[in-house]
Formats: C-alpha cells, sequence, structure tokens
C-alpha cells in the first residue's frame, strides 16, 4: 500500500490563549501511524481538529499536562 492512500490521522490543536503556545495531540489513528512506521514513510497526513482546553479536560481527564 502507498502511504498516500492512508486516511490521515487525527490531531487536537489548541491555542493558549495567553501565551499563544501551540500543543497538539493525537488522539486517533494509531494503526495508521504503525502502518506509516511500516512503509517508512517521511511524512503523514494529518486532520486537525481546534479544541477547547475544557474539551482537552473532558478527554484526557487528570493526565492532561498543565497548558501555559
Amino acid at each position: 500500500m502507498e502511504s498516500d492512500r492512508i486516511p490521515p490521522i487525527d490531531v487536537l490543536w489548541y491555542e493558549a490563549p495567553n501565551s499563544g503556545n501551540n500543543y497538539f495531540f493525537a488522539v486517533g489513528g494509531c494503526h495508521r501511524w504503525e502502518a506509516h512506521k511500516r512503509l517508512n514513510s517521511d511524512t503523514i497526513r494529518a486532520k486537525l481538529v481546534r479544541t477547547t482546553l475544557n474539551d482537552l479536560k473532558i478527554y484526557f481527564g487528570s493526565s492532561l499536562p498543565n497548558l501555559k
């Protein structure tokens, strides 16, 4: 299989309002990631989904790092 036929991985994107820092969390696509590794892909397509701090807290719970 060619890497361009593999669907993109899902990545949550959060921009901290006070600092402007960008944070990215891969949340879907572990099998797609592994497929790219096996194909020795140089790049992996991703679907960026802008999210909120509240959504990240719901999704990650207490494992969410302190985002500044």
